[in-house]
């Protein structure tokens, strides 16, 4: 019976690490976040590769209004910039006003990323990057934070090595840390 409720789990691309029975920070994430979820102990993360945030709001939603006094880390961006989606500003908007404990959001890599992905990504990345700086969320800036950094990334310039992974963890959680401490007081 765990063998099959794992199954299920792992399959909906939901993982959860740690030792204690709720965790207050949960991530819904693309490939990055899923590269990364082995390092994020207690934190609940749901990264499915290949996710937009123009398809995850209700996902995003759900999680919010079940567990509204936990950290939301919003780890995605990249899918959306490839897909040159039209509603990234919006989408990104509406993520950051979902009440929660406290939203963070991430930047995206602007330089350096192959034209395999799209051939206006920088001129992309930098729209959605704006939008995540104007929301009013936690920004975990991805961009600044990468910059310099080509160890950092396998050959297409966007996924992540060993060193990547634990960089892209260690600034997720340096924002969720930014957080207020209360954000639900009146």
């Amino acid at each position: 019976m765990k063998l099959l409720v794992l199954a299920v789990i792992a399959l909906a691309g939901f993982v959860w690490l740690g030792g204690i029975a709720s965790a207050d920070t949960r991530v819904v994430g693309d490939s990055l976040a899923r590269q990364t979820y082995y390092e994020s102990g207690g934190w609940y993360v749901n990264a499915v590769t290949g996710r937009a945030l123009s398809e995850s709001l209700p996902l995003v939603r759900r999680i919010a209004t079940r567990h509204s006094q936990d950290n939301l880390v919003v780890a995605l961006g990249s899918n959306d910039v490839s897909s040159e989606s039209a509603s990234m500003a919006s989408d990104v908007s509406v993520a950051a006003a979902i009440p929660t404990g406290c939203t963070v959001i991430t930047t995206v890599k602007v330089n350096g990323v192959t034209p395999f992905y799209s051939r206006f990504w920088k001129a992309h990345s930098r729209l959605w990057n704006q939008a995540v700086r104007a929301s009013g969320a936690v920004v975990a800036d991805w961009n600044a934070y990468s910059a310099e950094r080509p160890g950092w990334f396998l050959a297409d310039g966007l996924h992540l090595t060993g060193a990547g992974k634990r960089a892209y963890n260690n600034l997720l959680r340096r924002a969720v840390q930014g957080c207020p401490e209360d954000t639900t007081a009146a």
